[in-house]
C-alpha cells in the first residue's frame, strides 16, 4: 500500500496471525489456514498469503494476536503485490468500529 493511501500508523508485531472465513458452495462456513500478518494499524492490515483474492473483494477477518482476544471485522481487499511465495494483501476495515480500534491499539500496546 503507498503511503499517501494510509491514513494510519502501521505495526509489525510478531506473533500475529489473520484467517477469512470463507463459505462452501453448501454453504458452510469455515475459516482459511492462518496468515502472517505484515503490520496492522487502525485502518487496516497487511499480510502474506498463498491463497489468491481478488481486489475489491469484501472478506471477514479473524485476528489473533498473543495474549489478546481475538478481533473479527469485515475488510474489503485494496493492495495485492506477488511476492516470491504467494502475494501480500492490504485488507481495508470496512467499518471501523471503536471496539475494533480498541482492540487493535491494544495488539499494537
Amino acid at each position: 500500500m503507498n503511503s499517501d493511501q494510509r491514513s494510519c500508523r502501521r505495526y509489525a508485531i510478531p506473533g500475529v496471525t489473520t484467517k477469512v472465513l470463507q463459505t462452501s458452495m453448501l454453504g458452510i462456513p469455515s475459516y482459511t489456514l492462518p496468515f502472517n500478518v505484515v503490520n496492522i494499524g487502525k485502518g487496516g492490515v497487511l499480510v502474506e498469503a498463498a491463497q489468491k483474492f481478488k481486489l475489491g473483494e469484501s472478506i471477514d477477518l479473524e485476528i489473533e494476536g498473543p495474549n489478546t482476544r481475538s478481533i473479527y471485522t469485515t475488510a474489503e481487499v485494496c493492495y495485492r503485490t506477488k511476492t516470491g511465495d504467494g502475494f501480500n494483501y492490504g485488507f481495508k476495515f470496512e467499518e471501523i468500529d471503536v471496539n475494533v480500534i480498541r482492540q487493535v491499539r491494544q495488539l499494537c500496546a
